[in-house]
């Protein structure tokens, strides 16, 4: 295997000055021979593009590059861009720079193909895998490097090219992608000649250290922990009088996993972990909190004070260290600093956001428009995401459940449709599946029951492989994660809204509501989000109530105003005067 090559030793196709601006790209332009509609096209989207990145014309520097960076951390819903408008405002972008002829830009397409590159491209089974190896077959052509002498190298230093000079939208992928259809060709025998590309890793690497690289013994103390905590054997001689929930034992690993993390990082060796009980010395507590909050910058922080109640929890219920021990773990997790009540910066940024009226109904308008594309797609996987979007955005604008109760929700089990399209459909989670501990009835309204019929009939019989009883069916008869319906619904928003929205922030949103409407009605509040305390609720939205009480209190002083300026011009100086 030939050393990976520079990217520098190779011709890049795509280069492009780095020191002119965009107003250069844009009097240039202004002077050029395009016909008058495609230079309007041209100068309107230089200037649109410098207003979205906030900057003067002259400002911006016309390199391709470095445009695709900015442009790629820019999202097109939050400025009420479609799609379609985001693609061609790209296009004429690159169109504008490259008839500036500030410097030649060639494009691949004008690139010949070699003759070894096109003897291989008429050996290609299929159109996709030719045009997802065109770009690459060119580079490679212009550059002298047939099929055979492709390697990682080559790869590595088309990718460099990619990312510097294009305004490729999937400039980070294209490496793995080219790769991967390049051994494809050698998996199906179309080109034995060529030499296997390693896939570039696409995930960054872990941060928490692998359950892999724990010492067994740590393991199987943790599998049997969490087994007893789940209450798996009813009959243990010492059974947890209130078992944990899935979501909480999920959550309990977790915090196990970054307690581990957060000891290796204060210098204690991987190996030296054998099980629970390394984790809850005092010392061992300690180094582990300690580590937690220098990484969260000597800030309060929600997940480190979960995860020191955890670990006392472990210590108490399964090492059992002695009184002594537990009493000194929380006297240490007491020095952790103590989160304010009420919402977080985040949710309540968000809340002020939806404060716009129009970003608000758009939101709520946003099912119905994602039903109604997705009953226009043909049956597919990509059908039954969108569809998928729209219901768990519905359901969760009238029953803000947690992202775990939707996720497991099941026709006829706990999701009962009536037999007529126009009347209610009911959510009804027993006890035992809710966070609380206490059962779950909601009713979905009559629009929301006439989408969950149309997606059990249509979509989800065309689209499923199997049959199912699970609104969120992964096409094969099995219910999607939470994880994986939560990124829907967070992708879904971003792309067509423009803002971050977890699916957990819906309960947030309910309470505003419902508070904006009904000031103090925190037990109705309560209800609507399965909370077991009326104290948990005031102490998460008791904030809001200062914004209502400014938003009276200014109300009042426009009624004062409004009834001194209906008074004759002589009556308000004789109230001014005090006579009045």
């Amino acid at each position: 295997m030939n050393a990976p090559l520079s990217s520098s030793a190779l011709i890049n196709p795509f280069p492009l000055p780095s020191r002119v601006t965009l107003a250069d790209v844009s009097e240039r332009v202004a002077q050029s021979n395009l016909s008058p509609t495609r230079k309007r096209d041209c100068l309107s989207a230089l200037r649109r593009v410098a207003d979205l990145l906030e900057q003067d014309l002259a400002a911006v520097p016309a390199d391709v590059g470095s445009l695709r960076e900015k442009l790629a951390a820019l999202n097109p819903a939050s400025f009420g861009l479609s799609a379609h408008t985001w693609s061609n405002l790209r296009s004429n972008l690159f169109c504008a720079i490259e008839a500036s002829g500030l410097q030649p830009v060639l494009r691949t397409a004008k690139i010949p193909l070699a003759e070894p590159w096109r003897e291989l491209v008429t050996r290609l089974p299929d159109r996709r895998t030719r045009d997802g190896l065109s770009r690459f077959a060119r580079f490679c052509s212009l550059n002298g490097i047939p099929p055979q002498a492709v390697d990682r190298g080559t790869l590595n230093s088309f990718g460099a090219a990619v990312r510097s000079s294009t305004l490729a939208r999937k400039a980070a992928m294209l490496e793995r992608d080219v790769a991967t259809l390049w051994n494809r060709l050698i998996d199906r025998g179309i080109a034995e000649d060529l030499t296997r590309l390693d896939l570039p890793a696409r995930r960054p690497a872990p941060k928490r250290v692998l359950w892999p690289d724990l010492p067994a013994s740590f393991r199987s103390d943790v599998d049997a922990h969490l087994a007893w905590a789940a209450g798996e054997d009813p009959f243990a001689p010492d059974p947890r009088s209130r078992p944990l929930s899935p979501g909480s034992v999920r959550l309990r690993r977790q915090y196990i996993q970054s307690a581990v993390t957060a000891l290796v990082a204060s210098g204690t060796p991987v190996q030296q972990i054998t099980g629970l009980r390394d984790l809850v010395t005092p010392d061992a507590f300690k180094r582990i909190l300690r580590q937690r909050h220098a990484e969260a910058d000597q800030q309060a922080n929600a997940y480190n004070e979960g995860l020191a109640k955890a670990l006392i929890a472990i210590a108490k219920e399964w090492v059992k260290p002695g009184t002594q021990t537990v009493t000194e773990l929380k006297r240490l997790a007491s020095k952790l600093p103590r989160l304010s009540p009420g919402l977080t910066d985040k949710n309540t940024t968000l809340l002020r956001t939806l404060e716009d009226p129009d970003l608000l109904r758009r939101l709520l308008a946003l099912p119905d428009q994602l039903w109604r594309e997705a009953l226009a797609m043909a049956p597919s996987q990509h059908q039954l995401a969108k569809a998928q979007a729209a219901l768990a955005i519905a359901i969760l604008t009238y029953a803000p459940l947690r992202i775990a109760n939707l996720s497991a929700l099941a026709f006829d089990r706990t999701l009962f449709m009536p037999t007529r399209a126009d009347q209610e459909s009911l959510i009804e989670i027993p006890a035992a599946q809710m966070k609380n501990r206490e059962p779950f009835t909601i009713a979905l309204p009559a629009r929301i029951t006439a989408m969950l019929r149309a997606y059990r009939s249509q979509v989800l019989k065309g689209s499923a492989k199997n049959s199912t009883a699970f609104l969120f069916d992964n096409g094969h008869g099995k219910p999607k994660l939470p994880t994986t319906i939560s990124w829907l619904i967070e992708r879904t928003i971003r792309r067509h809204l423009g803002i971050e929205m977890t699916a957990h922030q819906f309960r947030h949103l309910a309470a505003k509501v419902i508070l904006d409407a009904d000031p103090g009605a925190y037990e109705t509040v309560r209800q609507l989000l399965g909370q077991r305390n009326l104290s948990t609720t005031i102490n998460y939205y008791a904030g809001l109530d200062t914004r209502r009480a400014g938003r009276h209190h200014a109300a009042l002083i426009e009624k004062e105003l409004e009834k001194h300026q209906a008074l004759p011009p002589s009556r308000r100086r004789q109230r001014l005067d005090g006579r009045g």
